[in-house]
């Protein structure tokens, strides 16, 4: 059964032929991927890694996106801390702010423009 099944699946060849077509495949698949890696394989739409130049475009995007998150997070933390009725969860926010806006400072190396109490205020 599995022999008849190979027989047509391997056009009848020797396993000697199997052999070979077996090491050309492999080296074949070495060579594509060498030539994607290296940026060889542009003229058919396949890019590759990416260049220096849209890293660069990446990583800009991303830090501003990291800026975006930060500050609403510190905006969340803000208005927590100005709604709290507690003691201890004031004093709870008013280190989870420490922390966001070292973070901030050390991110974006410029200091955050907390807003009082009032500005946050719904």
């Amino acid at each position: 059964m599995f022999e008849k099944l190979w027989s047509i699946v391997s056009f009848d060849i020797t396993p000697a032929q199997a052999r070979v077509v077996g090491r050309v495949a492999w080296r074949m698949a070495i060579a594509a991927h060498i030539a994607i890696a290296c940026g060889w394989a542009t003229s058919f739409g396949i890019s590759g890694f990416a260049s220096a130049s849209e890293v660069d475009v990446l990583r800009k995007s991303m830090s501003t996106i990291a800026s975006e998150l930060l500050d609403q997070r510190i905006l969340d933390t803000r208005l927590k801390q100005c709604t709290a009725t507690s003691p201890e969860a004031k004093r709870l926010y008013t280190e989870k702010m420490q922390e966001l806006l070292s973070r901030y400072q050390e991110t974006m190396r410029r200091d955050y423009r907390l807003p009082s109490c009032d500005e946050v205020r719904i």
